[in-house]
């Protein structure tokens, strides 16, 4: 037993100001008092255009321009997109985040862009959040971890990075009128250690309020959220901005701690000169809290500004080490979940087939991270530039059809339907206008049908009319939406897609008969965000996927969602599409070699399929480069070492919030009822088994884990521990320190993860793997003192390659520190 006496002390040291830092002060100080009443609350707002701050020409105050996102810089042309926040993450390697940072600040400010909207550190609460994709982890330790050099990244190369979405915004469906609720410790423990790792530890420019109410209010009025945890707690000196349209009033905003409304206009709708004007001198605001927040304003311009680059371009050409690096994080960052009989990798091959709806494309997560890469390759084609000699057989797509066999009338004399328009999102009332659509396959995304008629949101359509097709057999009706659907075929409803998400579908298989007039109508409904409706159609009788699969030494099968199902706005199924998980049951049936590559944010149900086929590899969203990081995978060029920053579950029902992820009826609130007990830490607590635990991953090698050594250095706990790469190809192997104390209150999770380190070995090597944990890693958050303090007594550091495969554990004793604990976590 190792006893310890850990001073517990804040995440950070104390920062010096430094000379620049002076500097910037001084020159903020100087504008102020140069600034008019009005130029002051024209830089509480946003810039015409809606994605960057004011200028004041006269004071020489530039125009700093903002872009979405992680994934890389949009809506300035073509740009490098790279993977999701979640692959990268899944590298487990703060060196690659790092990496893919700077990569994304030469982007920028190739393109003129000052400030990046990223990143996001929400917790994965749960796998059906349509933005986990863009998130990093379900733990708020590895969650701060890569924070933190993905914003050192962006700012030591000249461009402002925004943390966001503070805070509890943990679901996309709602997101504008929830109020979600956690109890203090809670949040400080599970949802707000990355942001005040971006604070602390960072340095971050700006932190972005979240659209959601949390405890009670807005996130952007929440006085304890914006200023007593955010400013007075943790020091944060820079930017608290808005998301757009996120801000509800002038005067509480103001009192709540934003700095900067940004609505997506060409005018601030809240701070403003006239709204600003009223509420001056009422509702407690002053001159002196405007003044305040033109200071941090003016200090994250003075801290980024640089004389614009006369080269910069609107659409600047492909940067190739941008592209490379695009790659090669996607390389580490893929996850392989299962290989059974050592399947993969599969060089000797003769032949391979590959299938699915994104056989011939790499998707990408929906909403305002989406980016147009200069190219993209696919998996196919990426597997024919490393398997030269192996035939590839034509990239098979398994998609519906639109259904082109619809008719207003009886008899299919006129094609189309009929479609009735109503101002709100239950088809109430009398429709407010009427028209006929050749038939259904709308995607509006953030627009409406009817901009003269209709908003964006909240609003409904009813079509009907007959469906008559030209041939007798068994058809496979398929009716997606964007939010809720419902189908009748003669007054019967056989399609139900009821509900606020992202465009999912639900399908019948029917026989219908030729020339025969069936009555149709469908229902759909948008409440926000994204909308679309398609109604498509497979006939059963032309899939010959089971005796093509036959022919091949292997095939693989694509398999997942994209922007349209997983996206900003709205939250995705749980199961993949049905019309996919058939394809991968036939596949299974016909060819044992079956090999499921999942393009998702995350976790998926995997349980019907899982045991039909020999390998499953879990690519997320992996960028431009991603097709090309696949085939070397598959193809054992790249050994794979991306672990899982989220637990797969078997079941829904397993995950801790899945009974009160969704409001209850009649409620506009969520209780975050589990507490602490989110991801990993309920699985262990309720002694549940995971599909795929967290931080799991395969290897093509193998790793041996000997020598644990725990000692105390200075007022860190050294952990050392010897990794043996004892297989017969190179890998890298992520080395986790889980932390376990000896006596679990109730409410606790019984171990967290308190460090990791990537190691890379060649075969045979083996290495001392090295990792500090400092008093934080024995501390919890102490509601009545309102700080984190250290817990003595006895702990287990436990090491390990996931957090089901403890390999070495070491006990240790903490002591009490010599002077009272003022941790942070």
């Amino acid at each position: 037993m190792l006893a310890l006496c850990l001073m517990a002390v804040p995440m950070s040291a104390a920062k010096k100001q430094s000379k620049s830092e002076a500097a910037i002060q001084k020159k903020v100080e100087a504008t102020l008092a140069k600034l008019t009443l009005e130029e002051k609350m024209d830089l509480l707002g946003e810039y015409k255009g809606g994605f960057s701050t004011y200028p004041i020409p006269r004071l020489g105050i530039p125009e700093m321009k903002m872009a979405d996102a992680s994934m890389g810089v949009r809506n300035y042309g073509k740009s490098t997109q790279y993977p999701a926040s979640v692959v990268v993450a899944s590298t487990w390697s703060r060196r690659m985040m790092a990496a893919m940072a700077t990569s994304l600040a030469i982007d920028c400010k190739a393109r003129g862009v000052d400030i990046l909207l990223g990143p996001g550190v929400n917790i994965m609460r749960s796998p059906v959040c349509g933005r986990n994709f863009e998130y990093f982890s379900e733990d708020p330790y590895l969650s701060a971890q890569m924070a933190v050099p993905f914003i050192k990244g962006l700012q030591q190369n000249g461009v402002a990075a925004v943390v966001k979405h503070f805070a509890l915004n943990n679901m996309e469906w709602g997101r504008k009128r929830i109020d979600s609720r956690a109890d203090e410790r809670t949040c400080h423990e599970i949802y707000f250690p990355a942001f005040r790792a971006a604070v602390e530890d960072a340095d971050v420019a700006a932190v972005m309020d979240s659209y959601n109410l949390v405890n009670g209010f807005y996130a952007t009025e929440n006085s304890w959220l914006n200023n007593k945890v955010l400013r007075d707690m943790w020091g944060f000196k820079g930017v608290v901005m808005s998301d757009w349209g996120a801000t509800h009033s002038t005067g509480r905003a103001m009192r709540g701690g934003l700095d900067l409304d940004m609505d997506g206009k060409n005018q601030a709708k809240y701070f403003n000169r006239d709204s600003l004007k009223t509420v001056l001198g009422n509702e407690g605001i002053t001159l002196k809290m405007i003044d305040e927040k033109v200071r941090h304003i003016l200090g994250m311009i003075y801290r980024f500004e640089s004389d614009k680059d006369s080269a910069a371009e609107h659409e600047p050409t492909e940067n190739k080490n941008n592209s490379a690096v695009a790659q090669k994080v996607a390389e580490e960052g893929i996850v392989l979940l299962k290989n059974q009989g050592s399947l993969l990798p599969i060089p000797n091959a003769k032949s391979v087939m590959v299938v699915g709806p994104f056989a011939d494309q790499i998707p990408r997560g929906g909403g305002s991270s989406k980016v147009t890469p200069f190219h993209c390759t696919s998996i196919t084609g990426g597997l024919k530039v490393v398997m030269k000699n192996i035939d590839i057989k034509g990239h098979r797509i398994y998609d519906e059809e639109p259904c082109t066999h619809l008719y207003r009338d009886r008899g299919g004399r006129t094609p189309g339907l009929k479609a009735e328009y109503f101002n709100n999102s239950n088809l109430g009332g009398m429709p407010l206008m009427s028209d006929y659509v050749d038939g259904l396959n709308f995607y509006w995304g953030n627009g409406t049908p009817h901009p003269d008629f209709l908003g964006t949101d909240n609003f409904s359509i009813r079509y009907t009319g007959y469906l008559r097709v030209p041939a007798s057999g068994e058809y496979t009706l398929v009716l997606s939406s964007d939010d809720a659907s419902r189908m009748w075929i003669d007054d019967a409803m056989v399609l139900d897609n009821w509900g606020d998400h992202s465009f999912r579908g639900s399908e019948l298989t029917i026989n219908l008969q030729a020339n025969r007039d069936y009555a149709i109508r469908v229902d759909y409904t948008e409440s926000e965000g994204e909308a679309g409706i398609r109604l498509g159609y497979r006939i059963a009788q032309v899939d010959n996927l089971a005796t093509d699969a036959a022919l091949c030494d292997a095939v693989i099968v694509t398999a997942g969602f994209g922007e349209k199902a997983e996206k900003e706005g709205s939250d995705r199924p749980w199961e993949l599409p049905a019309d996919q998980v058939k394809m991968i049951k036939d596949a299974a049936t016909s060819n044992a070699n079956v090999v499921v590559v999942l393009f998702t944010g995350g976790a998926v149900d995997v349980s019907s399929w899982a045991n039909d086929v020999r390998a499953i590899i879990w690519a997320g969203y992996p960028g431009q480069g991603g097709g090309q990081a696949l085939a070397n995978i598959i193809s054992g060029k790249v050994n794979p070492s991306g672990k899982l920053t989220a637990t797969w579950a078997k079941q829904w029902e397993d995950y801790a919030s899945s009974d009160n992820y969704y409001e209850k009826s009649g409620e506009n609130f969520l209780n975050y009822e589990e507490g602490l007990l989110v991801g990993y830490r309920s699985f262990d607590k309720e002694e549940i088994q995971p599909a795929y635990p967290f931080g799991f991953g395969m290897s093509y090698t193998r790793f041996a884990y000997s020598n644990l050594k725990v000692k105390r250095n200075d007022r860190q706990c050294q952990v050392k521990v010897d990794v043996t790469n004892v297989g017969k190809v190179a890998g890298a192997e992520v080395v986790q320190v889980y932390v376990e104390p000896a006596e679990v209150p109730e409410s606790d999770p019984i171990r967290t993860l308190r460090g990791f380190e990537k190691v890379n070995l060649k075969p045979g090597e083996k290495r001392t793997v090295t990792m500090m944990l400092d008093a934080n890693a024995f501390s919890t958050y102490n509601v009545s003192k309102k700080a984190f303090v250290l817990n003595p007594g006895d702990y287990k550091i436990k090491v390990g390659a996931s957090s089901r495969d403890i390999r070495q554990t070491f006990p240790i004793k903490v002591g009490r520190p010599a002077r009272p604990a003022t941790a942070s976590n």
